[in-house]
């Protein structure tokens, strides 16, 4: 009722707060249950590359881009928005990286941007995706895997090396 949300959230700003909240703890436990224990190899580079096209394709990401959008234009939800991608979303994408190239994804700068650049290529084509169809889909994300695969394994050799 109109009665109880004005008591749990006063303010329209405490309402949309927490609905982001909520939305980012949801990306987090969705991406962490996913990337646990990847295999090695390309396996685990498709289903990481996976993994984030179906978080940036579902309603759940809708959601937060429409939060966003509202978050541009008004400064108290900006500063909430700033603080869960401080204490969620990056750390949970630093998840994603160390999950897919290993703890040496925090020494190689070339990786973590190569990786960085694939989860917002991947974003990207999530949000484009529209009737494209599936087979569209896997071909981008072979695309993705192809591109991100030399420089992971590379990484995680190295570090097997390194031991």
């Amino acid at each position: 009722s109109r009665g109880a949300q004005v008591h749990h959230f006063p303010l329209k700003s405490d309402l949309v707060t927490a609905a982001i909240e909520d939305l980012l703890r949801q990306y987090s436990d969705f991406l962490a249950a996913r990337l646990k224990n990847l295999p090695d190899g390309r396996a685990g580079i498709r289903i990481a590359a996976e993994t984030l096209f179906d978080i940036y394709s579902s309603p759940l990401h809708d959601a937060y881009q429409e939060l966003h959008v509202a978050a541009r234009t008004d400064p108290e939800l900006r500063r909430s928005e700033a603080a869960m991608l401080t204490a969620v979303v990056w750390p949970t994408l630093d998840l994603f990286a160390e999950a897919l190239a290993g703890p040496a994804v925090h020494d190689d700068r070339s990786l973590r941007e190569r990786i960085a650049a694939a989860v917002t290529l991947i974003r990207g084509l999530a949000e484009v995706r529209g009737d494209r169809g599936k087979n569209w889909r896997e071909r981008q994300i072979t695309l993705v895997v192809d591109w991100l695969e030399p420089v992971v394994l590379k990484a995680r050799s190295q570090a097997a090396g390194d031991d």
